[in-house]
């Protein structure tokens, strides 16, 4: 079954779509790595719409829509030094959240590889609860 959902999530990210691999200024991170890590130490940011983190999300992502980074800057710039890891339905608003947060001074941005799109392909969970 592992082998199945690994085949899947390498072809979703094969295809292309609106999916953005190798975004400048991240380190890529798989479903399955990040997974199997213990989430405590990153903070979790999904850049999509209210309605779609409402409609599941990963535990303990914190929803901030991508187009409004920068009215939130103040907020979130108490975790400028630690990880970050920045997701989206499929790599175009995760890749526009990296610049902006990458141009305010954060050093450690991590883009969930396949996002939101191929963190399902692999199988994990996602829940509705909101921070």
């Amino acid at each position: 079954m592992r082998i199945l959902m690994l085949i899947v999530l390498l072809v979703l990210t094969a295809c292309g779509g609106e999916e953005v691999s190798g975004i400048p200024g991240a380190t890529e991170i798989a479903p399955e790595v990040f997974g199997s890590q213990p989430i405590g130490t990153y903070l979790i940011l999904d850049v999509r719409t209210p309605a779609e983190y409402a409609a599941g999300h990963l535990k303990n992502a914190l929803n901030v829509p991508h187009d409004r980074l920068a009215d939130r800057m103040s907020d979130l710039r108490k975790y400028a030094s630690v990880p970050v890891l920045v997701y989206c339905k499929s790599g175009k608003r995760a890749a526009l959240a990296i610049e902006t947060l990458g141009g305010a001074g954060f050093t450690n941005l991590n883009h969930l590889t396949g996002d939101m799109d191929g963190w399902l392909a692999a199988g994990y969970p996602v829940t509705k609860e909101v921070l």
